[in-house]
């Protein structure tokens, strides 16, 4: 088995002008390697690598001018004798500094390619964007977010099974959002990471296994169902969209072939050996639905929680009340009707035995 990675060289403040492509066997017997260069001031940043039509498309950013806080979005498609072709996205940022860059990449179904990233400019123009290209790199649509936070950063983007997007984005203070978009860029809904325990999780990227899609946050392994939906999401209508057409530019470029050189590495290893634990489960609704799994729905008097389903809980078991921003509100001995009409209007969380949760909405 063999692999290709993608590097570059940051010794001259963020960049060189080059982006190096490294293949090697699983054994580390057989190297190779390709210097994709240009001439100053175009430098660059690798961040991702997605595979299309047996060649690798490869997204970051490049200065386009001597300051080094001068970046647009850069994207180029290689194969084993090098680059075929690097284009430059200008994405509007405004002001004197601008960081531009795509952080991550999805081959979709009809072999166009998504990307997302940001486009952060000064006097607190910090958007994140979501953009499809065709094969050559042409921009089909672009899609651009805002809140009222300084910084949006769209980190990850993928493609659902009914042809809609799924990008998650982070703001300031770490907070993370999931966005869902048409298959056409529109903005359909945005959900913000709330998360029970109330330590805020820096949103990441999704890997796709078996047809699962999994979010990866700086802290947890977050899964999602066949919609998008996962636990301690909350509907936002915090940021706002709107579409753009970056202006695109081709750079000129070199291959070479070179040499490889290895220097000697150690590590230690890990002790204790990592470990996972469950938090949480998409289980709840205040709708009643035809499910075995615990589930909540109001009482008919409009006070009361009622909690039905399979639960595995005994008289001595405990279940814990929390606020959305992560408060402990109350614990109770598990039982199947939660007295809520002392509690404020608001949204709840009910964490179960065996880490189950369950989401409240009072209004």
């Amino acid at each position: 088995e063999h692999f290709t990675v993608y590097t570059f060289h940051n010794s001259d403040y963020y960049y060189q002008n080059g982006i190096y492509r490294l293949t090697g066997n699983s054994a580390g017997t057989d190297f190779s390697g390709m210097l994709v260069a240009t001439e100053d001031p175009y430098k660059f940043r690798a961040y991702d690598v997605v595979r299309a039509d047996g060649l690798d498309v490869v997204g970051g950013s490049g200065n386009v001018s001597v300051e080094p806080l001068d970046q647009r979005a850069m994207m180029m498609v290689v194969g084993t004798n090098g680059a075929h072709w690097m284009k430059y996205y200008d994405m509007g940022s405004q002001g004197t500094v601008r960081t531009e860059s795509i952080l991550d990449m999805d081959t979709i179904s009809e072999g166009h390619i998504l990307c997302s990233g940001n486009a952060h400019g000064d006097f607190f123009d910090g958007r994140g964007f979501v953009m499809k290209v065709d094969s050559t790199g042409d921009v089909v649509w672009c899609t651009k977010f805002a809140n009222s936070s300084i910084s949006l950063s769209v980190t990850g983007v993928v493609e659902l099974a009914d042809g809609t997007i799924l990008a998650c984005a982070r703001a300031e203070w770490d907070v993370g959002f999931l966005l869902r978009l048409s298959g056409s860029g529109q903005l359909l809904s945005q959900k913000r990471y709330e998360p029970a325990d109330g330590i805020p999780s820096v949103m990441d990227d999704f890997f796709r296994s078996d047809g699962d899609i999994t979010l990866m946050t700086s802290n947890k392994l977050i899964g999602l169902d066949g919609d998008g939906n996962a636990c301690d999401f909350v509907d936002s209508e915090s940021i706002v969209a709107s579409t753009s057409i970056p202006v695109v530019s081709n750079v000129l470029f070199s291959n070479s072939i070179i040499e490889p050189e290895f220097l000697p590495l150690t590590w230690e290893e890990r002790v204790p050996q990592l470990e996972w634990t469950l938090d949480c489960s998409t289980t709840a609704t205040l709708d009643k639905p035809q499910s075995m799994e615990p589930f909540a729905y109001w009482g008919p008097d409009g006070g009361s929680i009622q909690l039905v389903g399979t639960l595995q809980m005994t008289g001595v078991d405990r279940m814990v009340l929390y606020s959305i921003d992560g408060r402990r509100v109350r614990e109770l001995t598990c039982c199947n009707n939660i007295d809520m009409r002392s509690e404020p209007d608001g949204v709840y969380i009910l964490k179960l035995p065996e880490q189950k949760c369950i989401r409240i909405i009072k209004r």
